[in-house]
């Protein structure tokens, strides 16, 4: 049972400087064998020859009981009991044909049923030396622990005892476990660890109230400590876990740590924790009556997607006459003023400067499309934003300054990466500034963060335009960052472009600093401030909300979510669970009652949303999902419907929307990207169109996600996110789709990096070993798999060679590893090019994290270790998705699984959460909390209002050449408020009305700027598109 194995290097891996891309180290150093960890009870191995001959259970019991009887009493009861020794306990094959072999008592509590198990082992007196009897394949279903409800007692200590289906039916005879054989140790010493707290869990909850999961971040390792810190055991017990918050250890623990605090009283079972960790029948977050049987969308976003494959899904939910009338004063005070549905007609005035003009196609263009007219459109910069005077100016006309002052922090191009300095002086077009290295990399020191900088007394001068962009520095205490109390954004390896200073060199050594006066300090995230109130859709554990909250601008009051772990992850890690109103439903539901105005405690009402944040449902578009057309898949698909209904009914100041790229895809029948953009711009938003890459960010994953940033009109539209970190070698090209001018648009960014792109291996070198995963991590108890093994599948896995990179099961059958075939007939799931049961690559990048973990699968089935015998574990699911080491998983080790793969990934949010913050920056501030309910009330007794037109225009960043003479002028249109006097309210005049508000823009393309008797195309075309013949030019639908 040896393998031969080949170890990859750890030195960094060189960069590419033009292409900022990197080539595979030389990781073929042969350094030894590996003898993997036994899995089997010695006796199932043949040839085999017991230490001494075999006694058969009752022999062995009857000369116990007539030489060694002697009873004795724990807790009142009396009872027999005589040690076993050299003992293994495990699964037998013959009752467990596909999954058998040794297994902690600790897992026995996860088995569902009421399973048999086995043990091997010499049982002897407790007292008298005995060579005792030898006894093999003994079952058992019976486990006892002592130790509880004692304080004066500091562990379980010896005191476990296991009773055999035989003993039990001859009275109370136990089985004290005692020394375990050499191949169970390992497990053995798994389960005391347990044990033991499960043994001061109890104790915590007797001598605590109403005890809840936070109870556990700190207080649980703090009351244990005073009560037991003398105990040199319990030090050791202490010190192997490493930690002080002990919610991760519950939460995987908690089925066995249940069994043993029921076991003792059903007065355990008034915790609040069972509530929140999903283990009571009365949840902490309870299930919300469903009642919505399609997806509710407002008027006009029905119009915009009725005739989307999925529009039979579609239900719209119309608003009241007084919540309509709120609305619209809503729309009013956001800027949201609706155009005349009539066409503005051109004049014949002469051109003059300023003037808004269309031009004819010329016929050697290379736009295509069948508008004889078109916008000018530029594809370097995929927005569409609220037009500004600016906007009527040439680009070379405008002044391209950039002012830094002394001491701004800003990153600076050397020849292939970007070096954070601080500015010193500025003469002219030449700047001084002063040199910060970085720690881990200029003084070799690995247990530092990449971001750690060293304040130095160098300098050098630089030209102005190898200034790239500002960034954030922030010094911290050397006591700050060894207690993990340096904040985020700071705290995330270079996330964001922040860093922090703890220290500077002095004569050759580094000595702890504090922030000169002349160093302009980075952001405070800690600051007090007000913030945009959130709501999150679809929010599953709330990663994606809170890396957007870490960017201070934004604060979650309003959660939307079906399924119950996802969300009591989300409840566990929110900074005030009893604050946010967490809605488990329909998020049809959810708006249904907001849209009729009706009352709940968990509803947000009009004019209380800002923000929305929205991680819609992508399996109706994933490339993965075979089954497109099936109603469930055509229901997700609709979810983008809900989202855009959201942000019609609640206008926020700000959402954003992810989703996968396959969303742009020509694949499908009508485009739904393109028709979510026309929607959203029809509405009168600023929107940015994103395609982000994980990796950039520093996620050691090779995830891609499309994301759609709205902004209200007038407000500062955030920038798309700096990339921080280099692509890895072999990056194409990418982009979402192509525009009618013939280029890309959504394309892959590619930036100078700060730092190299994080591996695989990086990402995860600090977990500890685990073999074949049959044995839990103590220190890191997410560090374990989503399923377990067969037999079968097991040795696929040991069969599969760890050399060459990426190698799976073709590779196994190919070289005659396997001496059977586990999938016959099966012949693209056993030749190349299928990823089935193969290897990540330590060099590169973990694959996307999906929803459930499919070794099997030819196309998604890269999962097993590159070193060790196993699939990639949750701990490392949730590195590849960064997933703060000190946040919870609640659920079983599938849900959590399911958790990290449905997430956005937290380098790539909290990036967002920087830019968003950083566009606020920008805008008026904010008004107190509950004050934007009040105006609109009071809004409703005013009489006339004066408003102008919100126009959009497509953001540019080349210029297009243009030949044709032709022109038209046209004028910027006013539009004034009048007063209804039916209801005394101030309404809008725009025609014919159709009863509600959401139907003033029936035609959102249509803007008044275009002389076009049909919808104006905002030129965004995707390349998978397909033309819609049948289409009227009335209809609200971008495709072709």
């Amino acid at each position: 049972m040896s393998s031969l194995e080949w170890i990859s290097s750890p030195e960094p891996i060189n960069e590419e400087k033009d292409q900022q891309t990197v080539s595979p180290p030389n990781c073929d150093d042969f350094v030894g064998v590996v003898i993997p960890r036994q899995t089997l009870n010695t006796s199932a191995f043949e040839g085999f020859e017991p230490p001494l001959p075999k006694s058969t259970e009752r022999d062995a019991i009857d000369t116990l009981l007539r030489d060694f009887s002697s009873y004795e009493i724990y807790d009142g009861s009396e009872f027999l009991s005589f040690q076993l020794d050299d003992f293994s306990i495990y699964k037998d094959r013959a009752t467990n044909e596909s999954n058998y072999g040794l297994i902690a008592l600790n897992d026995v509590a996860k088995v569902a049923g009421s399973p048999v198990f086995f043990f091997d082992g010499t049982v002897r007196p407790e007292v008298v030396d005995d060579p005792g009897f030898y006894l093999e394949r003994i079952s058992f279903m019976t486990v006892s622990i002592g130790g509880y409800e004692d304080l004066e007692r500091h562990g379980v200590g010896n005191d476990v005892w296991i009773q055999s289906t035989h003993c039990n039916t001859r009275g109370q005879i136990w089985y004290r476990l005692g020394k375990p054989a050499r191949e169970y140790a390992p497990y053995h010493h798994t389960f005391l660890w347990v044990a033991n707290l499960a043994k001061h869990f109890v104790d915590y909850l007797k001598e605590n109230r109403n005890v809840a999961l936070s109870a556990f971040k700190s207080h649980f390792r703090e009351w244990l400590w005073e009560h037991h810190h003398l105990d040199s055991t319990f030090r050791g017990w202490l010190e192997e876990f490493g930690g002080s918050d002990f919610r991760q250890a519950i939460v995987a623990h908690a089925p066995f740590l249940r069994g043993q605090a029921l076991g003792l009283g059903s007065e355990y079972e008034e915790h609040f924790l069972w509530d929140e960790i999903g283990l009571s029948s009365t949840p902490a977050v309870p299930k919300q009556p469903s009642r919505a049987k399609y997806t509710v969308v407002t008027p006009y976003i029905y119009k915009c997607f009725k005739d989307m494959p999925w529009g039979q899904y579609l239900q719209i939910v119309n608003l009241d006459s007084t919540m309509a009338a709120r609305h619209q004063q809503l729309v009013h005070r956001m800027g949201f003023v609706p155009r005349k549905r009539g066409v503005v007609t051109g004049s014949k005035a002469p051109i003059e400067p300023g003037d808004v003009v269309a031009i004819n196609r010329d016929n050697q263009t290379s736009w295509k499309g069948d508008d004889d007219l078109w916008q000018t459109y530029h594809s370097g910069d995929e927005t569409f934003r609220t037009l500004h005077k600016g906007d009527f100016e040439c680009q070379c006309s405008k002044s391209q300054d950039r002012k830094y002052n002394v001491g701004d922090t800003v990153l600076v191009e050397t020849s292939d990466v970007l070096e954070p300095v601080e500015i010193v002086e500025v003469s002219g077009d030449e700047v001084k500034v002063r040199v910060l290295l970085r720690r881990s990399r200029d003084f070799n020191d690995d247990s530092c963060r990449p971001n750690e900088l060293v304040y130095t007394g160098h300098f050098r001068h630089i030209h102005l335009e190898q200034i790239r962009r500002r960034c954030h520095i922030r010094f911290f205490s050397e006591e700050q960052r060894d207690k993990g109390d340096i904040p985020a954004p700071y705290n995330r390896d270079g996330n964001g472009s922040a860093f922090y200073i703890t220290c500077e060199e002095s004569a050759q050594e580094l000595r702890p600093m504090t922030r000169p006066a002349s160093f302009c300090d980075g952001f405070d995230p800690l600051e007090a401030k007000r913030k945009l109130r959130a709501l999150n859709l679809f929010c599953g554990g709330g990663t994606f909300d809170r890396g957007l909250e870490e960017g201070t601008a934004i604060r979650s009051e309003w959660a939307v979510e079906w399924d119950l772990p996802p969300m009591l992850t989300y409840r566990a890690n929110h900074t005030n669970p009893e604050e946010v109103k967490l809605f488990r439903g329909s998020v049809d539901d959810f708006l249904a009652v907001a849209i009729r105005g009706q009352r709940s405690d968990l509803v947000a009402k009009l004019g209380q949303v800002e923000f929305i944040s929205a991680g819609s449902p992508c399996q109706g578009y994933s490339l993965a999902n075979s089954r497109k057309g099936n109603k469930v898949s055509l229901r997700n698909s609709s979810m983008i419907a809900s989202v855009a209904a959201y942000v019609d009914f609640y206008r926020p100041q700000y959402a954003i929307l992810e989703n996968v790229p396959a969303m742009a895809s020509k694949t499908h029948e009508r485009n739904p990207l393109s028709q979510l953009i026309c929607a959203f711009v029809g509405l009168g938003y600023q929107l940015r169109l994103m395609h982000l890459d994980a990796w950039s960010y520093g996620a050691p994953q090779s995830r891609s996600r499309l994301f759609l940033l709205i902004a209200a009109p007038g407000l500062q539209l955030p920038e798309h996110p700096a990339l921080t970190h280099s692509h890895p070698m072999g990056t194409t090209l990418r982009s979402l789709g192509e525009a009618p001018n013939g280029l890309p648009f959504g394309e892959r960014r590619w930036e100078v990096p700060i730092f190299k792109f994080v591996s695989a291996y990086e990402g995860t070198k600090d977990l500890p070993d685990l073999d074949r995963a049959k044995i839990a991590s103590i220190p890191w108890p997410d560090h374990r798999s989503s399923r377990n093994e067969s037999n079968m599948t097991q040795v696929i896995i040991d069969q599969v060679p760890k050399h060459p990179r990426k190698s799976g099961f073709p590779e196994a059958m190919t070289k005659g590893f396997l001496n059977f075939d586990p999938f016959p007939g099966d012949i693209k799931r056993r030749n190349p090019p299928s990823r089935a049961w193969s290897r990540v690559d330590p060099n590169f990048l973990i694959p996307t994290i999906t929803t459930a973990i499919s070794p099997h699968c030819k196309f998604t089935g890269r999962w097993l270790h590159w070193r060790e015998d196993r699939l990639l574990t949750i701990m490392e699911a949730r590195r590849a998705q960064g997933y703060p080491d000190s946040e919870v998983l609640v659920g079983r080790a599938a849900h959590q699984w399911k958790i990290v793969g449905n997430s956005v990934a937290r380098q790539v949010a909290l990036a967002l959460g920087l830019s968003i913050r950083e566009a606020t920056l920008c805008n008026p501030p904010l008004p107190p909390y509950g004050e934007t309910e009040e105006i609109i009330e009071t809004c409703l007794n005013k009489k006339k209002r004066k408003r102008r037109l919100s126009e959009i225009v497509v953001n540019t960043s080349t210029a297009t050449v243009v030949t044709t003479t032709t022109t038209t002028r046209y004028r910027l249109e006013q539009d004034l408020s009048v007063e209804d006097s039916s209801t005394g309210i101030s309404t809008l005049s725009l025609g014919e009305r159709t009863g509600t508000p959401f139907n003033d823009i029936s035609n959102p393309l249509q803007v008044s700027l275009s002389p076009l008797s049909k919808p104006w195309n905002p030129i965004l075309k995707t390349v998978k598109s397909v033309k819609d013949e049948g289409s009227s030019s009335e209809d609200p639908i971008l495709i072709d």
